[in-house]
């Protein structure tokens, strides 16, 4: 769970700096707006591998959840 933390930092971070709210250093608009997929990618990752190991259905969380089928 505090990877999953600090994943969501991370993609936190990358929102900030994409959006004009954090130093975006020298990063082009492509740069930063890759970034944020990166790290969209690592949070989701860790959301799987904590479901996977929980024997979560996700599935059928969200369908139950956002009330929509998949």
């Amino acid at each position: 769970m505090l990877k999953l933390k600090d994943e969501v930092g991370e993609l936190t971070q990358a929102w900030n700096r994409l959006r004009g709210r954090a130093r975006r250093g020298e990063r082009s608009a492509a740069e930063l707006h890759k970034n944020l997929e990166d790290e969209a990618a690592d949070v989701l990752g860790h959301i799987l591998l904590l479901a996977q190991s929980q024997g979560m259905d996700l599935h059928a969380a969200i369908e139950r959840k956002w009330r929509f089928t998949m």
